[in-house]
């Protein structure tokens, strides 16, 4: 086999694979939580400050371009190629882990109860104070509620 084509391969796996968990229709796991919890509390808000656009020109068009010129200017293609794969390589990496993670831990993002719209009179289950999406919400299902269960954000010691 070619050098670099098992690279290749791998990086098409990779893509495929955040693809295929991003477009399943496997929700992912959603955790317990509180209706009185005021980290998950805040607006919903669909307008992004960067926008999936934009997210691309940053980590992927950005540093292509820079490794092309570089690569073209003062080494060769043999190295730029090498420079490719390991952006596309990286890229695809980063994605795909963190995707399976936050599918697979389901952390509420911190605007879940704007996503979820509460049951009127709902309340926290007893003995232990936590709601599910299934006993609380009026919002049970898609996208939206899906997504509201995908932060990576780490919670903040207590003051």
């Amino acid at each position: 086999m070619c050098v670099g084509v098992l690279d290749w391969v791998v990086t098409i796996v990779l893509v495929g694979l955040f693809a295929g968990i991003t477009n399943s229709v496997i929700s992912g796991f959603k955790r317990e939580f509180s209706l009185a919890d005021p980290s998950i509390q805040h607006s919903f808000t669909t307008a992004e400050r960067i926008t999936f656009r934009q997210d691309i020109v940053i980590a992927g068009v950005f540093p292509l371009v820079v490794i092309v010129a570089v690569g073209l200017l003062f080494v060769g293609l043999w190295d730029v190629h090498h420079g490719v794969l390991g952006l596309v390589l990286s890229c695809s990496l980063t994605t795909t882990v963190t995707e399976i993670v936050k599918v697979c831990v389901g952390r509420p993002r911190p605007d879940l109860i704007a996503r979820c719209q509460p049951i009127a009179g709902a309340a926290n289950a007893s003995p232990y104070g936590l709601s599910t999406v299934v006993s609380a919400c009026s919002v049970t299902t898609g996208h939206i509620i899906d997504d509201g269960f995908k932060s990576c954000k780490l919670p903040r010691p207590p003051p």
